[in-house]
């Protein structure tokens, strides 16, 4: 892997973490970023405490900082939420909110550099350059790589961990191996789906032998031995609630998990506390960028052709059958890796909900096979033209090359301009746009980004000291968080509840089927919306005017 495309792979990360700042403040707040806001700026504060010498490791400071007996999070994500968001945010002239999703941000340029650099060493630069941008600007992912979330942060996380054992394997590396099991632990410290990893590169190490024909026993042990050692301590290091009690509080972890309550979903016009086994692929399906789903097919294509025992055609400059065997590892790797990481979100008692979200780190994995498929493609293209053309022709490829990768991705940032700020409710042209899929009965939006569309109309246009009822109660103190980030006027009284309803001005509705009571159903069928926010003619959210005839007259009902 050549020392250019490392440098242009930095290059990919830093514009990456430049053009995800630049649109952090667009999109809104959602359900889950407020607590981890919140836990994470006292994470800091913890740490900050270990760092000046006060008593940060007693059970009572531990119990001050990290409390986790509501909060079931771990810690790394935490700690590097909290740094980032206090040292960069207080360095960058960048808006309170967009400070606080610092830390995705930077996790997800990693990934995007990574990407680029990992498929370029193998496939060459266009192809690099299609992967990175092509996961970048899926839609939905380029919106969950703004949020101060967990889902873009596992993401990055569970490939680099893949990476760094692919790169041991190739280069026989222990020391990657342990790398590896340092943010294998990190990961564990952001989500528990990050438990998948070892399912993917230990079976993928043990079935080299039996493909590929080589065995790497030494790699094999380090890196089974980082995963099961290095990553847990890594992960018991950076959550110093684990520190105290430290087999019981790590059960509750897991049974908080294990039981973690319902969210209902819409999903073809049925609301589903468990969706059925076909939502992930489904819903990654009609989701995704078709040029995405065509190139990754194409590069499953290659890999089965791999499979059956038929050589890839070199790539520029590299003409070994050292890299043609790697190239087909790497290939086994990617295949396998997003088979385990869609396959635990179609079983029976898996929570299906969110999109995409839950699993989102499938998405790297399908973004290599796009970016596999159009280097097949473009060798295909290649060798046709130097059939009917010859010589004439020589000068032509890489132009080739770069020309389609700018097509693929000009379709990309089409697909991400025409949703931005709403990406998260981006439905592709296989289900007719977001349109199409409503008509089908899926839902337009689901975790209150849109609510900043109605702040800003409401700054606009509501009189003062007016009272705003929020339908969906939970979202309430998202919306009253808007004040001290500066996007919502703080005369503004935000309500929410049955009780609190007579009394309001405004009615804000988001349009999620599951959560609208009967009343808002009612209201949003035959009220008169004194604004709402669309995407593709569906609206994502309304507001009412308090007194709208549509409500006194379900009342009445």
């Amino acid at each position: 892997m050549r020392k250019s495309n490392a440098l242009v792979a930095v290059i990919v990360g830093l514009v990456t973490f430049v053009l995800l700042v630049a649109t952090g403040h667009h999109i809104g707040l959602t359900y889950d970023e407020p607590i981890y806001m919140s836990k994470s700026l006292l994470a800091y504060e913890w740490l900050d405490a270990l760092l000046r010498g006060a008593d940060a490791t007693s059970d009572a400071a531990v119990r001050m900082y990290w409390d986790a007996t509501r909060d079931q999070q771990p810690g790394s994500i935490k700690l590097l939420f909290g740094t980032v968001t206090r040292l960069l945010g207080g360095v960058l002239p960048v808006p309170v909110l967009t400070a606080g999703r610092l830390g995705t941000m930077l996790l997800s340029a990693l990934l995007v550099g990574v990407l680029y650099w990992f498929v370029a060493g193998l496939w060459g630069s266009a192809a690099g350059a299609v992967t990175a941008g092509g996961l970048l600007l899926m839609p939905r992912v380029w919106t969950h790589m703004h949020l101060a979330a967990l889902d873009a942060p596992i993401m990055a996380l569970s490939f680099v961990t893949v990476v760094l054992i692919f790169l041991a394997a190739r280069y026989d590396r222990p020391w990657l191996c342990v790398a590896a099991g340092v943010v294998f632990g990190l990961a564990l410290g952001t989500k528990l789906n990050s438990f998948f990893i070892p399912l993917i590169v230990l079976p993928w190490l043990f079935c080299l032998p039996a493909v590929f024909d080589t065995y790497n026993v030494r790699i094999i042990a380090w890196t089974t031995a980082s995963l099961a050692i290095v990553g847990p301590l890594t992960f018991w290091a950076t959550w110093p609630w684990l520190w105290h009690d430290t087999w019981a509080r790590a059960a509750e972890y897991f049974e908080f998990h294990l039981h973690h309550y319902h969210v209902a979903t819409t999903y073809f016009g049925t609301t589903w506390e468990l969706a059925p086994w076909h939502y992930a692929p489904v819903m990654t399906l009609i989701t995704t960028p078709p040029v995405i789903l065509a190139l990754a097919v194409l590069g499953i294509y290659l890999f089965v052709k791999i499979v059956r025992g038929q050589n890839l055609r070199q790539p520029l400059d590299e003409t070994t059958e050292h890299t043609t065997y790697w190239q087909g590892a790497c290939l086994l790797l990617v295949v396998w890796g997003l088979v385990a990481n869609i396959v635990p979100s179609m079983l029976p008692w898996a929570p299906k909900y969110g999109g995409v979200r839950l699993f989102l780190p499938m998405f790297p994995y399908l973004a290599v096979m796009g970016g596999v498929g159009f280097f097949w493609l473009s060798e295909r293209i290649i060798e046709r033209g130097k059939d009917n053309w010859g010589a004439e022709f020589i000068s032509f490829p890489v132009k080739l090359r770069v020309g389609l990768a700018v097509l693929v991705i000009f379709a990309l940032v089409l697909a991400v301009g025409n949703s931005h700020p709403f990406g998260m409710s981006y439905y592709n042209s296989i289900a007719g746009g977001l349109s199409g899929a409503y008509g089908l009965g899926m839902e337009p939006t689901y975790w209150g980004d849109t609510y900043l569309a109605a702040a800003g109309w409401l700054n606009r246009e509501a009189e003062h000291g007016a009272k705003v009822w929020i339908n969906v109660v939970g979202f309430a103190s998202s919306v009253e968080l808007y004040k001290p980030f500066g996007m919502l006027r703080d005369d503004l009284q935000i309500t929410a509840g049955d009780a609190a309803l007579p009394e309001a001005d405004y009615v804000v509705v988001q349009h999620k089927q599951n959560e609208m009571t009967p009343l808002m159903h009612h209201l949003a069928a035959e009220g008169t919306p004194l604004f709402t926010e669309q995407l593709d003619g569906v609206a994502l959210v309304w507001v009412f005017a308090g007194d709208d005839p549509a409500l006194g007259g379900e009342h009445d009902d």
